[in-house]
């Protein structure tokens, strides 16, 4: 977070304005567009960007084999990452934020410019990391994602807030009646 125009933020109790360093512990982020280093390899992106997490040595090898597997990676593991196609590339982004285990995984359009297949990929990854306990924060214009991947929906319209709707009360039409101002 560059700045705040006003309130604050907290997790797990402590606040964004104070606890910075605790709270990037727990905030696993994947921007809208794809953060990797093309040249490399997925082993050698998810090491470079678990030494910048502080991890190294058997927990990071240990950390790297498992999320090759959860992002169906582990057969392309060598290859290239600018070989990858967008899902692929899009799974390893996540890997990549998922290297510490944080608590709450942030997503920004992360079905961006990806097709139909690699679409429900991402889903299913998705739900099996909800599954596990994580917190999915989702950014998307996508009606229908929004639709069938929440649990709950907050609608943002100009940069304020407008309204948060419940699963039980999500349809496309109260979405827009809340996002029309």
């Amino acid at each position: 977070i560059q700045s705040m125009d006003s309130g604050d933020i907290f997790i797990n109790g402590k606040s964004i304005k104070t606890d910075k360093v605790e709270i990037r512990k727990h905030l696993g982020l994947v921007p809208q567009d794809i953060a990797l280093l093309e040249e490399l390899n997925a082993v050698d992106n998810l090491e470079y960007f678990g030494g910048l997490y502080g991890l190294a040595g058997a927990e990071l090898k240990s950390q790297i084999e498992k999320l090759l597997e959860v992002a169906g990676l582990t057969d392309k593991k060598k290859e290239k990452v600018k070989n990858y196609s967008g899902g692929m590339k899009r799974r390893l982004n996540i890997a990549v934020a998922m290297l510490h285990n944080p608590s709450i995984l942030i997503l920004d359009e992360p079905t961006k410019g990806i097709d139909v297949g690699a679409k429900a990929e991402l889903y299913k990854l998705m739900v099996e990391l909800s599954k596990q306990g994580k917190t999915i924060i989702m950014i998307t214009s996508d009606m229908l994602e929004l639709l069938s991947m929440s649990d709950r929906v907050m609608v943002m319209h100009e940069g304020h807030q407008v309204g948060i709707i419940p699963h039980t009360e999500l349809t496309q039409e109260r979405v827009l009646e809340l996002a029309s101002g």
